[in-house]
């Protein structure tokens, strides 16, 4: 018998052409400042598809996909 692996990804919408690490945190609720996530990313692994990342100006844009905290994110442009 296979064993499956099933992954929830949490769509999270964008409206500009890409989003900082650093306002995507804020934007799902996992800090509530720009001073708090300096703090967060010494503490926690941040991935933007595959690839560890610690700064906070890092880009992610649309059909990037964002693991972190053990939550993976699938971030997609949705004009407003």
């Amino acid at each position: 018998m296979d064993d499956w692996v099933v992954i929830l990804m949490i769509e999270v919408y964008i409206n500009t052409e890409f989003i900082t690490v650093a306002q995507f945190l804020k934007h799902i609720n996992l800090v509530s400042s720009g001073g708090e996530v300096k703090y967060f990313l010494k503490e926690y692994y941040f991935y933007i598809n595959d690839t560890e990342t610690s700064s906070r100006k890092t880009k992610i844009y649309p059909n990037d996909v964002v693991n972190v905290m053990g939550k993976v994110f699938k971030v997609l442009y949705r004009e407003d």
